[in-house]
C-alpha cells in the first residue's frame, strides 16, 4: 500500500528531462573551452573541404596530398591551411558585451582552436587576417574558417594573407541517424494523404503601445485551435515577459501585485483554458521557456518549466498540467520528432543580432537573411556569435547542447522581420513571427506537412501560411472560423487595416527622426498646396500671379525636399559621389533660385 501511494504521490515531471542544472558567472577559462570544444566539433569537415578547395584553386598540381596544417605564429614561404575562429575588436571579458561587434576587413583577427592535433601549440597567439585578395567571403564575430594561405614577408608569422577560405562545416549536411533520442517524440494521427497541421505561436502575448494587458490573447489562440483542429501547437515564450512587467512598473495601480501571483491570475487560467481546447481537439500541446521569461532565470540552453517546479508560479502551472498527457513540455532550444520529420525550435531570435554582424564580400549582393542561415547551416547552431550577444551557459556549450542534430529537418524560431519560410543547406527555415508587437497586432505560423517521403527537395513537403492576428479587441465579426485572416509567406493582404498598421510600424521602426521631420515637411507643403488649390477653385483666381507664385514655391520646396530625402537614404547608390553636407547644400542653393523666382514673377 505504501508503495502504491508513493507511486501515485510521485509526479510525471520528476523525470530527469525535467531537471534542471546549476549555473553560474563562469570564468574566463570556462567561456574559452566552451568556445574552442563547440570549433573543435566542425575541425574535420573544414580540413577536408580546404584540401577540395586548394585542389580546385591548383589543377595542374597533380600530387593529391593534403595541404600543411600551419602552426599560429609560424613564418610559411609555402601554402598552409589555418584552421580558427575570426576574432572581433570586443575583449570576451568586456560585459556587457557592445552591440554591434564592429567587425571591419581592416581589423580581421584569426585565433587558433584547440583540437589537440597539428597547431595545436600555437594556442593563444593570433594573427593578422588578410582577406584583400579574396574575391568573395562571408564573416561575422565567432566564424570558424578554414584559411588557405602564406605569411607575408618579415612579418615573422603575425600576419596571414588569406589565398582560398572555407567557412564552418560546409552545407553539404547529410542526414545521420544518430543514438541522440529527440526531446519530444510524437505520433500524429492523420489520413493517407492529408498533411500534418503544425501551428507555431511564439509570445510575448502582451504589449505597452497596445495596451493589451494580461494575455487576453492567449485566447485567440484557443479560438484558432478550437476552430482548425490543428494536430499539434507549439508554444513558446515568453508567457508573461519579463520586459513588458519592467515597463509597466512605472503605471500606476491601485492594488499591487507580485508577478507570481500575476501571472497565476491572468496567465495561468488562459493557459489551462488552451490545454484544455487541446484536449478536445485531440492536439498535441508543447510548451517552450524563453530568455526573457518572468521568474525563469536559466540562460541558453534552457530546461523544461518544470526546473522550477517548486517555486511560484511553476508550481501551481504543474498541478494543473499533470493529468493532461497531451501536453508536453521542451527546453529552450528543443528537438521534436513528428512521425518521419525532426524539427529544431527555439523561442530566442537567432537573426535580430546575427544579421547586423555579418561582414561579406560578394560580386552581387545577397539578402543577409539568406547568408545568415547558411552560416547556421555551415557552423550547425544557430547561435555561433562569439562573444554571444544572448546568455549562453558554457558548461553546456561545451557538451555541444546548442548543436543542431544531424537529422534536423525543419527549424523554427520567432523573429521580429517578415515570416518567411526559405530552403538552405537541405534544412527548412522558419520564422513563425512575434504573437504580440508592440502596436498590439502579430501573426502566427500554420505548417502542413505533407507524408511525401521520397520527395526530392524538402520544400515540397511543406507549406506555409501565415495568421495574422489583429490588435485587441479583436472584432467579433471576424470570430467565425471562415473570416480568420490567412495570408501566405509573402504576407499579401486584402485588408486595408492591416496594410496600414504594418507600413506604419515598419516606417516607424526603420526611418531615423532626421527623415521623419523631412517627411512631416513635405507633408505640409503638401497640404498648403491643396488649400491653395481648392482656395482657387472656390473663391476665385485674382491676383493670378500671386496664386502661381504661391502655388509654385510649396510645390518647388516639396519636390527639392523630395529630392533631399532621396539623396540621404534609398539614392546613395545613385548619387555615391554626394554626401550629406553636399546634398544640402544643393538643397538651399535651388531653394534660394525658387525663391527668387517666384519674387520675380510676383513683380
Amino acid at each position: 500500500m505504501a508503495a502504491a501511494a508513493a507511486r501515485s504521490a510521485q509526479s510525471r515531471f520528476d523525470g530527469g528531462e525535467f531537471q534542471g542544472y546549476r549555473w553560474m558567472d563562469n570564468s574566463v577559462e570556462s567561456r574559452r573551452e566552451g568556445e574552442a570544444a563547440r570549433c573543435a566539433k566542425l575541425y574535420t569537415e573544414i580540413v577536408a573541404n580546404a584540401n577540395k578547395l586548394y585542389r580546385s584553386m591548383h589543377p595542374e598540381e597533380e600530387e593529391e596530398s593534403d595541404l600543411e596544417i600551419g602552426v599560429f605564429g609560424t613564418q610559411y614561404s609555402q601554402a598552409v591551411l589555418m584552421v580558427g575562429r575570426v576574432c572581433c575588436e570586443a575583449d570576451e571579458n568586456l560585459q556587457p558585451v557592445p552591440d554591434p561587434l564592429n567587425l571591419n576587413p581592416q581589423s580581421l583577427l584569426l585565433e587558433p582552436i584547440f583540437t589537440g592535433g597539428p597547431g595545436a601549440s600555437g594556442r593563444g597567439k593570433r594573427l593578422i587576417l588578410n582577406v584583400q585578395a579574396l574575391d568573395s567571403y562571408t564573416l561575422f564575430p565567432g566564424c570558424v574558417v578554414g584559411v588557405i594561405g602564406r605569411t607575408s614577408p618579415n612579418s615573422c608569422g603575425g600576419e596571414l594573407v588569406a589565398e582560398g577560405m572555407v567557412t564552418g562545416a560546409g552545407l553539404e549536411w547529410g542526414r545521420k541517424a544518430t543514438n541522440e533520442e529527440p526531446s519530444i517524440s510524437l505520433e500524429v494521427a492523420h489520413a493517407d494523404s492529408a498533411p500534418i497541421h503544425v501551428v507555431c505561436a511564439s509570445g510575448p502575448f502582451q504589449s505597452v503601445k497596445g495596451k493589451v494587458h494580461g494575455g487576453q490573447r492567449l485566447e485567440l489562440i484557443a479560438k484558432y485551435v478550437s476552430d482548425f483542429k490543428p494536430g499539434v501547437l507549439i508554444l513558446m515564450g515568453p508567457f508573461m515577459d519579463a520586459d513588458f512587467m519592467e515597463a509597466t512598473l512605472l503605471e500606476e495601480v491601485e492594488t499591487p501585485m507580485s508577478f507570481e501571483d500575476k501571472f497565476n491570475k491572468e496567465i495561468l487560467p488562459r493557459l489551462v483554458k488552451l490545454a484544455l481546447t487541446c484536449r478536445e481537439t485531440r492536439t498535441h500541446l508543447i510548451l517552450l521557456p524563453s530568455l526573457s521569461e518572468c521568474c525563469f532565470t536559466y540562460p541558453l540552453p534552457q530546461p523544461t518549466v518544470m526546473a522550477m517546479k517548486a517555486y511560484e508560479p511553476w508550481a501551481t502551472l504543474a498541478k494543473h498540467l499533470e493529468p493532461m498527457r497531451h501536453v508536453r513540455l521542451g527546453g529552450n532550444p528543443c528537438s521534436i520528432s513528428i512521425n518521419d520529420m525532426m524539427l529544431y525550435v527555439t523561442s530566442t531570435d537567432p537573426l535580430r543580432s546575427f544579421t547586423a554582424e555579418i561582414l561579406m564580400k560578394a560580386p552581387e549582393a545577397r539578402p543577409k537573411v539568406d547568408l545568415a542561415l547558411e552560416q547556421f547551416v555551415s557552423h550547425r547552431s544557430l547561435f555561433p556569435l562569439s562573444p554571444p550577444v544572448v546568455p549562453i551557459d558554457p558548461n553546456k556549450l561545451r557538451a555541444g547542447s546548442l548543436r543542431m542534430p544531424d537529422s534536423t529537418d525543419i527549424v523554427i524560431f520567432p523573429s521580429l522581420l517578415q515570416p518567411f519560410g526559405k530552403e538552405a543547406g537541405g534544412r527548412y527555415f522558419i520564422n513563425c513571427g512575434i504573437f504580440t508587437r508592440d502596436t498590439g497586432t502579430g501573426s502566427i505560423a500554420s505548417i502542413f506537412i505533407s507524408p511525401q517521403k521520397d520527395a526530392d527537395r524538402l520544400a515540397s513537403r511543406v507549406k506555409i501560411e501565415t495568421v495574422k492576428i489583429w490588435a485587441m479587441p479583436y472584432p467579433d465579426s471576424l470570430l467565425p472560423s471562415a473570416q480568420f485572416f490567412l495570408v501566405h509567406s509573402s504576407m499579401l493582404t486584402a485588408d486595408v487595416r492591416a496594410v496600414v498598421e504594418e507600413g506604419w510600424e515598419r516606417y516607424s521602426r526603420m526611418t531615423p527622426q532626421k527623415v521623419r521631420i523631412l517627411d512631416l515637411f513635405i507633408v505640409f507643403l503638401a497640404y498648403l498646396s491643396v488649400i491653395q488649390f481648392v482656395y482657387m477653385w472656390l473663391v476665385g483666381t485674382f491676383p493670378y500671379n500671386s496664386f502661381l507664385s504661391g502655388f509654385w514655391a510649396t510645390m518647388g520646396t516639396a519636390a527639392l525636399t523630395c529630392c533631399y530625402r532621396i539623396q540621404l537614404t534609398g539614392g546613395r547608390d545613385t548619387f555615391k559621389e554626394v554626401g550629406p553636407e553636399r546634398a544640402y547644400a544643393d538643397y538651399l542653393v535651388c531653394a534660394g533660385v525658387l525663391f527668387f523666382s517666384c519674387v520675380n514673377f510676383l513683380g
